[in-house]
Formats: C-alpha cells, structure tokens, sequence
C-alpha cells in the first residue's frame, strides 16, 4: 500500500505541474501515523511536513479526515495563503485518491 499510495500522490503532483519541493505539507485521511511515517521515508519527504497531528483532537472522521484536518491546519496557521498541499486519502479499502490544491 504505501507504494500505492506515494504512485498516487506523485500522479497528482505531475498532473498538477508541481514537485515535491513545492509542495508544503501533505494532509492525510488515516489516524494511522505508522503509514505516514512509512510514507515519508519513502518519498524522502519530512515527517514534519505530513500533518496528522489533528487526529489526536477529531479522531478518524471517516470521508470527512481530509477536509476536517485541512480546515484546522488552515485555521492554525499551519498552512499559509499560497502553499501547494496535497490532500491525500491512502484507500485502505483499494481506492487511493490525490487532490493537490493551492491555498
């Protein structure tokens, strides 16, 4: 899965025109940090830069993790206006989806 999931968020990164330097942070769907620092790892992105913190507060909203975590990161100032971010749902049940924006 976490090859899965790094094909996708790099699939999204190139339809988008934006590499991984550009990108600011990624905001995940799972509660499940182990994926994420696995993630990282293989994509040689900072751990720091992944924001699952969140989850610790909301708990897993199910479809909802991503907008939720994306709305509190904003709200704190965790993500500034400008910054490419990657909203990306790891699809444990075998659909992985990538939706980069700018803020």
């Amino acid at each position: 899965n976490p090859s899965g999931v790094r094909a996708v968020i790099e699939a999204a990164l190139a339809e988008a025109g934006v590499t991984w330097d550009e990108l600011a942070v990624i905001v995940p769907h799972t509660p499940y940090h182990a994926i994420w620092d696995t993630i990282a790892t293989l994509c040689r992105y900072p751990r720091d830069r992944v924001l699952d913190a969140s989850v610790a507060h909301t708990g897993h909203l199910n479809s909802n993790d991503v907008l939720v975590h994306y709305a509190s990161a904003v709200e704190e100032g965790r993500i500034r206006p400008g910054e490419v971010v990657a909203l990306v749902s790891p699809g444990f049940g075998g659909t992985r989806s990538c939706t980069v924006v700018r803020r």
